[in-house]
């Protein structure tokens, strides 16, 4: 039973910390915290993505153009906004649907107006997220699990003497 205990508390210290972030960031709203006018649409041009990248696409506004990650279309006329969110980062959005965003390939030179908005308690967990070291630290967690199951498994057999036959017969006889 202590081998089980010792086991459950590895476990704990190594899958507990990234699923309390994962749980804290799956409460944080995500706001935004700036933003910039980037014109109305004009078009856009899709470039297929490679085997480990992904498809791009070339959005021309009536002020510059702008490459995003994936695809994105729009009616001839629509207002476009560059938004700074707090978890998802640098995004290209239709004005009037907030459901139709992009997230942006690379930075933007231009300048972003800070927004007003109220700063989430857990805001300093977005950049865990946005960084892409909470997938580390699961798959670290994952590829760790099955040694420390293999050590604490062995470890408990030779301190307890099951490896060697060590096991003591207390046979009476009369």
């Amino acid at each position: 039973m202590a081998r089980f205990y010792t086991w459950l508390a590895l476990m704990a210290v190594l899958w507990g910390p990234p699923w309390l972030i994962s749980l804290g960031l799956a409460y944080t709203p995500d706001v935004v915290t700036a933003t910039a006018g980037t014109g109305e649409f004009v078009s856009s041009f899709a470039a297929q993505g490679g085997f480990f990248s992904p498809a791009l696409t070339t959005v021309q506004t009536t002020t510059g153009s702008v490459v995003v990650t994936g695809s994105f279309s729009g009616a001839r006329g629509q207002r476009l906004v560059l938004d700074q969110k707090l978890k998802s980062g640098l995004q290209l959005c239709v004005t009037d649907s907030a459901g139709s965003c992009a997230p942006v390939s690379g930075t933007w030179p231009g300048h972003l107006q800070a927004t007003h908005h109220e700063r989430p308690r857990l805001a300093f967990l977005a950049p865990m997220q946005r960084n892409e070291y909470l997938q580390q630290w699961y798959f670290g967690a994952f590829l760790l699990t099955l040694p420390l199951t293999a050590l604490v498994a062995l470890a408990g057999r030779v301190l307890s003497g099951e490896a060697n036959g060590d096991e003591q017969s207390t046979t009476v006889s009369m």
